[in-house]
């Protein structure tokens, strides 16, 4: 379950979930533009906060959660710069 909790298009997108394994959190993306002397640029920033239940959680979080959201997010982050850039897709 997702729940839209802040929404400024197209600056702002946030919103706060559960999964069916009780892993709540929060992921918020603010895009900010930029001036410069060669046009105009996007500064993005993306914050993912989540908390995994019982008494593993933690455990779990700092051996594999937390390496498995960083490449994920490095994905979306790579992703949306190629598309903003048209840029083609890694092979």
């Amino acid at each position: 379950m997702a729940i839209v909790t802040a929404f400024e298009k197209p600056r702002l997108f946030e919103w706060r979930f559960e999964d069916g394994y009780g892993v709540q959190g929060t992921e918020r993306w603010e895009l900010e533009l930029l001036p410069n002397s060669t046009g105009a640029k996007t500064m993005i920033r993306f914050t993912d906060e989540y908390k995994i239940p019982g008494r593993f959680g933690r455990l779990i979080d700092w051996l594999l959660t937390r390496h498995a959201l960083a490449r994920r997010n490095r994905d979306y982050l790579d992703r949306l710069a190629r598309l903003a850039e048209r840029r083609p897709a890694r092979g």
